[in-house]
């Protein structure tokens, strides 16, 4: 389990309030390990996060929730295994 999976986890389940935190704070996060695991320098991931439409959750709790799960699958690759598991779990 890598530290970006927990992190959108923790997004999922403070979404629907199961969990402690912010959804929008704890997926940002989620995004950050995942593209920090690939080098990638921290202010393209800083800016991603301010810049991209897909750095901050919004719509609806489904949309939201559409949006984790998206990024989850992301920060899989390339454990195509696990994110299969994930698309059937939600």
């Amino acid at each position: 389990m890598t530290a970006s999976e927990i992190w959108l986890l923790r997004a999922e389940a403070a979404l629907f309030n199961l969990g402690p935190g912010d959804a929008n704070l704890l997926y940002q996060e989620g995004i950050s390990k995942a593209m920090a695991q690939w080098d990638i320098d921290q202010t393209e991931i800083e800016g991603f996060l301010n810049q991209s439409p897909a750095g901050t959750l919004t719509g609806s709790d489904e949309e939201k929730f559409e949006q984790i799960g998206y990024q989850m699958w992301v920060a899989f690759v390339p454990n195509y295994v696990q994110a299969w598991f994930n698309m059937r779990r939600t």
